[in-house]
């Protein structure tokens, strides 16, 4: 097949893709008529983020962050990491701290007797901190 680009094809074919970028931008609402329409919602979704996502920052780094872009928490903090969280007013959002490891659960009955303890022990911290989500 034979090529027939040419200086004038270019220059055509420029134009008509500015032409339809053009008017496709002009068919869009503004971003102020968006934000505008979608302006009731601001604060309904809190959102949050897992902790073990971002394990190559320190969980101060994290929380920072998290403020910065207007996260209200964090999931998958133990309590040994509260007190962090409360110091840039964020969430623990989903909190552990009492399960054995993630393969050893309450699938299996020789761990029972330990998650029992070890729950109803956390229970206690996580109802003491006001927290609403236990992971388990």
């Amino acid at each position: 097949m034979k090529d027939h680009s040419t200086r004038r094809n270019a220059i055509k074919n420029i134009l008509a893709g500015s032409a339809a970028l053009a008017a496709g931008s002009a068919a869009l609402p503004s971003y102020a008529a968006a934000e505008k329409k979608t302006s009731f919602l601001k604060g309904n979704i809190q959102h949050s983020v897992c902790r073990w996502c971002f394990s190559s920052f320190s969980l101060e780094e994290l929380c920072v962050a998290a403020n910065d872009i207007g996260l209200k928490g964090i999931d998958l903090v133990t309590p040994t990491d509260w007190d962090t969280l409360k110091k840039y007013n964020l969430q623990s959002t989903l909190s552990n701290g009492a399960e054995i490891s993630l393969t050893k659960g309450w699938n299996d009955k020789q761990y029972h007797a330990t998650l029992l303890t070890n729950y109803t022990e956390h229970f206690d911290r996580v109802a003491n901190e006001c927290l609403k989500h236990l992971f388990c």
